[in-house]
């Protein structure tokens, strides 16, 4: 594959290549009868997800959960979900080849947030990374972590899903729902579409609603500053933020901590905050 572009351009996106491969790509200027030398890089694409995530056999106490196994061989595969009354987290893992599980001793009546895909609690993991990270996810899931916007992407895109964020300082605790909640593909750069809010927490997501994303290699359309650079995370940001999520833990200064402005302030980096989500069809969450 090779592409000419005008000696103006800066930038350029290589789309429809394969999950979890290898590419060398190599550069050159030319004019008239001139060529500079060759420059190469080399670049490894993110795994392909699992797709197809599907709901069935719903008892009193249990609900089967299956997926189609993607082309990427992985270790194995973790189903992650969390009581939406008491915040508690479980998970269930299990095989490569598998794509069924059946999760047991539900509470009868409770709802369950099925994926979570961001967690801050203790600054071990570094949030300031590249497109390609954030695009194939990183972090430890018993942790700190990102799921990966691929995976987000393909998720979100199944059908009508809704979006969880808790957020805890000291003794405060506070939440944010929102009824719809998706990321569009890589092409539109993982833009967000995000609306319906009820919580406690303020919304502050409102702001981000139909942006793209941004990190400290890429960000597809400023408005002024670097947003990721200056406040060193990876976020859907305008001109900055009302939410930065994935800023520098712990950092109470230079606005550059873990922030939700409507509940804590610029100022105030939040400790600890999980964002998640679960199909819409089941009723919203409404506990603080």
């Amino acid at each position: 594959m090779s592409l000419v572009v005008p000696g103006n351009v800066r930038s350029v996106e290589f789309s429809n290549l394969r999950a979890d491969e290898h590419y060398v790509l190599q550069i050159y200027g030319s004019s008239a009868n001139r060529r500079s030398k060759i420059h190469r890089v080399t670049a490894t694409t993110g795994p392909e997800p699992p797709t197809e995530l599907i709901f069935s056999d719903v008892t009193e106490t249990s609900l089967a959960v299956s997926w189609t196994k993607p082309n990427t061989i992985f270790t194995g595969f973790r189903i992650t979900y969390i009581h939406t009354a008491t915040g508690k987290s479980h998970f269930v893992t299990v095989g490569s080849q598998q794509t069924h599980v059946v999760l047991s001793k539900l509470s009868t009546g409770s709802s369950y947030i099925i994926t979570v895909f961001q967690r801050r609690m203790n600054g071990k993991t570094d949030f300031y990374r590249t497109w390609d990270d954030y695009k194939a996810g990183f972090g430890n899931l018993s942790e700190e972590f990102w799921l990966g916007n691929e995976l987000l992407h393909n998720l979100t895109s199944m059908g009508p899903v809704s979006l969880r964020v808790d957020m805890t300082s000291g003794n405060d605790t506070a939440y944010a729902h929102y009824a719809s909640f998706s990321m569009a593909s890589e092409e539109k750069n993982y833009t967000l579409t995000v609306s319906g809010y009820t919580g406690t927490a303020g919304d502050s997501m409102k702001y981000h609603n139909g942006r793209p994303f941004s990190a400290r290699d890429k960000e597809p359309d400023p408005l002024g500053i670097h947003c990721a650079r200056a406040y060193m995370g990876g976020w859907w940001y305008k001109n900055c933020y009302k939410a930065n999520l994935n800023g520098v833990y712990g950092s109470n200064s230079n606005n550059q901590g873990v922030v939700w402005i409507d509940w804590k302030g610029k100022d105030s980096s939040i400790p600890l905050t999980e964002m998640k989500f679960r199909p819409s069809r089941f009723s919203p969450a409404t506990h603080g």
